[in-house]
């Protein structure tokens, strides 16, 4: 099995049909599917229920916050590579596993492009063949991160006490400090809705203390000025694509 696609969800039961209907879409079927919902009280187990048939294993139980249900996702999964497309993400195409299978999957992680999407803009974000410092601070998604089983479990999966970006946290451990291997594709793998946690304007104090806490445990050190400069030729491309996308 080279895949293991697993779903962290609780109480979206409109998202998480979404999500469902993306994997059974996929050409590929390299995969096993793994639902993992934390004692949903909508609609949601109604949703697993009826999509059983593409469903391998799926578990509805109370946890401690969505990194601890990943976590447990992982645990049971069975494939060579791990990603995680939660409630309401989606993979770009039906083609996305059926690309990367005819990859050489030897890498501990495999980067692709995201498609960013909520009311307002679309941009597609690509990440260049050799990532600096910088590419790392800002932030990595796991909708478009697929993570050797192996390397995710030696690793000790993620840090629980981190409530936003402990899935940022563990690349920069495993790749900045740790020296684990990766690549980087020009294939799209996900539309990623930024109206989740992530993207509310409250999360944003908690991620910048979050990741402030991080790179302080792992003693990373950086230019906060190119820092800065990279930020804003960031947005600027974000702004450039977005226009190419929309007109």
């Amino acid at each position: 099995m080279k895949f293991s696609v697993i779903t962290v969800n609780w109480n979206n039961a409109s998202g998480l049909e979404k999500t469902i209907c993306s994997i059974e879409k996929q050409k590929c079927d390299l995969y096993e599917y793994i639902i993992i919902d934390g004692g949903s009280t909508d609609e949601s187990l109604e949703i697993i229920k009826k999509h059983n048939e593409c469903i391998d294993y799926y578990l509805s139980e109370k946890d401690h916050g969505i990194y601890d249900a990943m976590n447990k996702g992982a645990s049971v999964a069975c494939g060579e590579y791990l990603i995680f497309m939660n409630s309401g993400d989606h993979f770009y195409n039906s083609s996305v596993l059926e690309n990367i299978s005819n990859k050489d999957l030897k890498n501990d992680f495999i980067f692709g492009g995201i498609c960013f999407v909520n009311k307002h803009l679309k941009y597609k974000s690509i990440l260049p063949k050799k990532m600096c410092i910088y590419d790392f601070l800002e932030g990595l998604c796991h909708q478009g991160t697929f993570i050797k089983r192996k390397s995710f479990l030696d690793l000790g999966g993620y840090d629980i006490s981190l409530k936003i970006v402990a899935d940022w946290a563990m690349l920069m451990d495993a790749i900045w400090k740790k020296h684990y291997s990766y690549i980087t594709c020009k294939n799209m793998i996900a539309n990623y809705e930024i109206t989740g946690l992530s993207g509310q304007k409250k999360s944003k104090i908690i991620i910048a203390k979050e990741k402030k806490k991080t790179l302080e445990k792992l003693n990373i050190k950086y230019n906060s000025f190119e820092y800065k400069l990279h930020r804003y030729c960031f947005r600027i491309l974000k702004i450039r694509l977005f226009y190419k996308l929309s007109f």
